[in-house]
């Protein structure tokens, strides 16, 4: 048995429901898929930094050193260059303060929402509505979660479709919470796989944790 401890800098406080929970289960399935032995993964711990300045990423990592494998970095992908250009920046800044953990990007396309809603059956079955209404608002096809222009915006039509069928008041942020926390601990995995951005984290996970030594090559 191998154990693996990774910590994540993460954007907003919606993300912070979602991403160590999706996360953890997307590593738990590759590892077991992937990996030589067992790999137990402990809970994923968000690092409190400002994930738009290099330096307090790299201050962030600096006193959590030794005590993780492997930092995955959030950065929504919108605009694409933005995001590409604040990832290298990071990468970059971490190499040169020594830092010897590989860097695992996250980002969705969009936003964080794009992945929410790319399992209607998880939404209709956690949201307690019909899944006919769910497929009126998103894609049925997860690869092309990434062609809505504003992810969050149909995640808030499918929430506001339980206000209208149990009339009732829009959810506050306590149950928004819990709905976001448990749409992560639902979403299949295989068909969020099929969403690119989630493809490409997948990809760079793999390629990490060979260069860490769990992966068979």
């Amino acid at each position: 048995m191998r154990y693996l401890t990774c910590v994540l800098v993460c954007e907003g406080v919606s993300d912070r429901w979602v991403l160590p929970v999706l996360l953890q289960r997307a590593t738990d399935q590759l590892c077991g898929e992937a990996c030589l032995e067992a790999v137990e993964i402990a809970e994923i711990r968000c690092l409190s930094v400002d994930h738009q300045r290099p330096e307090m990423v790299v201050e962030a990592v600096g006193r959590e050193r030794g005590s993780f494998d492997l930092l995955f970095y959030h950065h929504d992908g919108f605009p694409r260059r933005k995001a590409a250009d604040k990832i290298e920046a990071v990468r970059r800044a971490l190499v040169e303060s020594g830092t010897d953990e590989p860097l695992v990007p996250v980002v969705p396309v969009k936003e964080t929402e794009a992945w929410l809603i790319a399992d209607p059956d998880a939404l209709a079955d956690v949201l307690s509505v019909p899944l006919s209404k769910v497929c009126e608002l998103v894609p049925g096809r997860p690869d092309l979660i990434e062609d809505q222009d504003d992810p969050k915006r149909v995640l808030v039509e499918v929430l506001g479709s339980i206000v209208r069928r149990h009339r009732r008041t829009r959810p506050d942020g306590a149950e928004v919470e819990r709905y976001f926390t448990a749409l992560a601990e639902s979403i299949d995995i295989d068909r969020l796989r099929k969403v690119p951005a989630f493809a490409a984290w997948r990809h760079a996970m793999e390629n990490a944790l060979q260069v860490l030594g769990y992966r068979r090559v």
